[in-house]
């Protein structure tokens, strides 16, 4: 019974492989915590919440989880994270790594990440003002 339970622990300690998160994503499976969190860490490591101080961490944490969240329900949002998981797949970058191999590369792309980052984030506010916009524009024809 005792090695029912080890192999049981085994399988939820287990990371998800990119495939595997994609595919429940495609299924449209019910989000987990499980799954939430491993698709937390493929983004993490991507290096979105690098260098970001203790309060920033948490602002950008809970709008990534925003984001997670939504792809559980919109496939827009969906889209959006099957992308972030396919670039933790296939890392341009990994050719660099470790990047403090490469001291003037790492600034630059330190700074391109964050640009990448806010610009990921800012989408769920750009989508909600074009459908604003859009029925603006409904109304007033």
């Amino acid at each position: 019974m005792n090695s029912i339970n080890n192999n049981f622990q085994d399988v939820l300690d287990k990371d998800l492989t990119e495939d595997e998160i994609i595919l429940a994503l495609l299924r449209k499976d019910k989000m987990t915590s499980f799954l939430a969190d491993n698709i937390s860490n493929k983004i993490y490591n991507l290096g979105f919440m690098e260098g970001a101080d203790a309060d920033k961490l948490e602002y950008k944490q809970n709008k990534w989880k925003k984001l997670i969240s939504s792809a559980f329900k919109k496939d827009f949002y969906r889209g959006i994270v099957v992308g972030l998981i396919l670039n933790s797949k296939h890392n341009m970058m990994e050719p660099f790594f470790p990047l403090q191999d490469f001291p003037e590369q790492s600034l630059k792309v330190q700074s391109i990440t964050e640009d990448l980052e806010k610009s990921y984030l800012g989408l769920h506010h750009l989508r909600k003002q074009t459908r604003k916009n859009r029925k603006r524009k409904y109304i007033t024809s």
